[in-house]
């Protein structure tokens, strides 16, 4: 099948799972889950359909050559699911399943971080246990830092569009000898649930969210392996946001004294919501876009500037502590604000 015949493919099939979702009123968005969604509370049913079809577009594709990973696929999605659902209500015990999905990936795959490249600390990653236990952090880190950024309409959805772009554009023009169907396919698949969730028709959720994440750090820590001349500081760079988002808001509870399972309205994309919201004097669904795209324009300048020097670990390490810094005085300003 070709890219065109792949994506007319995928719009009938989203088409016909939103409608049946909404019809049977299955998986539908309770709209009292996010500050900066009520804007929508007029507009109908919305279902969480995101992971839906992410989901089967991972397993029609490319699922078969990997059937072990259908497992690892499935349960993230469905741990993401019983949240949307409420099933799930604890945090804690979210985390406690992310932990068991991930763990055991980790232990059949032995897909694990790469060395750091800093003497002192790749000494620790020796041990096989310490290594294990580091990359199940990060992505724990991300997949929740991940549905953290799900607050705002296709942050997250474009996020991860402009990420698997970028490793499909390092693959395509430095190693034309790559597998690039991964990428491919979740990009188109992004695409077009970008078209139903910029119109307000379809949600990631949690399941959508901790899909997505999950799935690009299994691909972009194998690409990694797969390919020493590229840093691991690349990858770092490509996935900084989320991760950042999440352990930045735990540091902040803790300081604070506040439980960090428990939500508040204090994330960076929020309080840049409320900013521009006050600032533009716009409607909440213009404000909710703007957002997005304020932040993504970012990532992608960032992006654009760590493809050039992917095999770079100096300027790699410079750009993560230039958002880290970019991100925390922008942060107090907006708090300020």
């Amino acid at each position: 099948m070709n890219h065109f015949e792949i994506l007319g493919l995928l719009l009938i099939i989203f088409f016909l799972i939103n409608k049946f979702l909404i019809s049977k009123k299955i998986f539908i968005d309770p709209k009292h889950n996010s500050y900066h969604k009520s804007f929508l509370k007029n507009t109908g049913d919305i279902p969480y359909s995101g992971g839906i079809i992410i989901l089967i577009s991972c397993l029609f594709f490319f699922g078969f050559d990997f059937p072990y990973i259908n497992l690892f696929l499935i349960l993230i999605f469905f741990t993401g699911l019983f949240s949307d659902l409420e099933i799930i209500k604890l945090p804690s015990n979210r985390i406690i399943l992310q932990i068991i999905i991930i763990l055991a990936y980790l232990i059949v795959s032995k897909n694990l971080v790469p060395y750091t490249r800093i003497e002192f600390i790749d000494i620790f990653f020796e041990n096989y246990y310490i290594k294990l236990f580091f990359t199940l952090f990060c992505i724990l880190i991300l997949i929740n830092g991940s549905n953290f950024i799900d607050g705002v309409n296709t942050l997250a959805s474009t996020y991860y569009l402009i990420v698997f772009g970028c490793v499909l554009y390092i693959k395509y023009n430095y190693y034309p000898e790559a597998d690039i169907l991964i990428e491919k396919i979740i990009i188109l698949t992004l695409f077009i649930f970008l078209i139903f969730n910029f119109f307000g028709k379809a949600y990631l959720g949690d399941n959508g969210a901790y899909l997505l994440a999950f799935i690009a750090a299994i691909v972009l820590i194998n690409f990694a392996n797969q390919y020493i001349t590229v840093s691991p500081y690349f990858i770092a760079c490509l996935l900084w946001y989320p991760a950042y988002e999440n352990l930045f808001s735990i540091i902040r509870k803790k300081i604070q004294k506040f439980s960090p399972s428990k939500p508040d309205n204090k994330h960076f994309h929020q309080l840049l919501f409320i900013f521009l919201e006050k600032k533009f004097k716009s409607s909440r669904k213009i404000t909710n876009t703007l957002t997005g795209i304020t932040i993504n324009s970012y990532n992608f300048l960032i992006f654009m500037f760590a493809i050039n020097f992917h095999s770079k670990t100096k300027y790699l390490v410079s750009l993560l502590i230039l958002n880290i810094l970019v991100y925390s005085f922008v942060y107090a300003f907006l708090k300020r604000k």
